[in-house]
């Protein structure tokens, strides 16, 4: 008998791992564009 579960267990476990780096990477970008704006607007700052 073929089980259902294990795919469910799968598909979970891509659904958290695709979450968390997508997460990661607005989080990254965010700060490279904020990064980006502040010596943009500031060039002398360091």
């Amino acid at each position: 008998m073929f089980s259902i579960e294990p795919i469910i267990w799968v598909l979970g476990i891509i659904t958290v791992i695709a979450v968390v780096i997508v997460a990661t990477a607005t989080i990254l970008i965010v700060s490279l564009v904020r990064n980006y704006q502040s010596t943009a607007s500031n060039p002398y700052k360091f």
